[in-house]
């Protein structure tokens, strides 16, 4: 963008565009690192929509940091979940050295906790834990723990029962 005519060339306002990936979404990420008469705006997603006929923008918010952080996060969860299957009782220390190359250790270690929140994965013992898959599937009774998952609707007002 071009400036005002007394200082030639000068910049008035920049944007600085970049594309990323986040949570499988194709977003353009819009930063304005100068304006030159007024306050610069926060950083701020768009999603983009792609179909065979068209192209679609749609604004999806203010951006921050941690939405990069959680998208990363959540990533990994399918690769991460594979292998604690595939390798019942592995480590944190286990873990780290699997993912070495993918993913540093404190993302890794943030999906673990994202994991056991979702109750997906059991964590045992003090450090390094041991992980092992709690549930695979939603109506998948959980023997140890006594407890039965599953996708019931319930209505407003309705007493829960054991």
């Amino acid at each position: 963008m071009r400036g005002s005519g007394d200082i030639l060339a000068s910049v008035d306002c920049h944007l600085m565009i970049e594309k990323k990936k986040l949570n499988d979404n194709e977003t353009l990420v819009i930063y304005q690192p100068k304006q030159r008469l007024d306050n610069e705006i926060e950083p701020f997603k768009v999603k983009i929509i792609r179909d065979e006929s068209y192209t679609k923008f749609i604004y999806d918010g203010a951006y921050s940091e941690e939405d990069e952080k959680s998208s990363k996060i959540e990533s990994y969860k399918p690769e991460l979940m594979e292998y604690i299957n595939n390798n019942p009782g592995v480590n944190t220390t286990e873990l780290v050295q699997a993912f070495d190359k993918k993913i540093s250790s404190k993302y890794l270690r943030e999906a673990l906790k994202a994991l056991e929140r979702d109750i997906l994965v059991k964590a045992e013992g003090k450090r390094p834990k041991q992980y092992y898959i709690i549930k695979a599937s939603s109506d998948e009774i959980l023997a140890d723990e006594g407890i039965v998952y599953q996708d019931t609707l319930v209505e407003s007002g309705e007493e829960l029962q054991d």
